[in-house]
């Protein structure tokens, strides 16, 4: 169970630090690179605390698993953006923005955007 919540977090936090990025630049070498960094920062954490603090961990196990969270990584941002440019959601996630910033907030009831939220 521990291993499902992690990659549900982990996918979920690709899509807001990478994939939203690279869509607002409108470039798949941008989700891939931020994608790997993200993915070996990640995993790092992970391997290098177990290199400082378990006695006998061994070096290639966390080389390998450090190049295994840069791939991985890459290769969902990409897909994750390759999935959002073919789903026209490139243009919604950009016009969102565009539209909140060009409106008039004092025209609009504060508890509206709450009710739009939660319906």
């Amino acid at each position: 169970m521990p291993a499902i919540i992690f990659y549900l977090l982990f996918v979920a936090s690709v899509v807001v630090f990478v994939v939203v990025p690279a869509i607002e630049r409108g470039s798949l070498g941008r989700a891939l690179l931020l994608g790997g960094s993200f993915g070996l920062v990640t995993y790092a954490t992970y391997d290098l605390t177990n290199l400082a603090t378990m006695r006998g961990f061994p070096n290639v196990v966390a080389a390998v698993d450090m190049t295994w969270g840069w791939v991985l990584s890459a290769v969902v941002a990409a897909v994750g953006y390759v999935f959002a440019a073919r789903a026209k959601l490139v243009e919604k996630i950009i016009e969102v923005p565009n539209s909140l910033a060009s409106s008039n907030a004092r025209s609009v009831p504060r508890d509206r955007g709450r009710r739009d939220l939660l319906s």
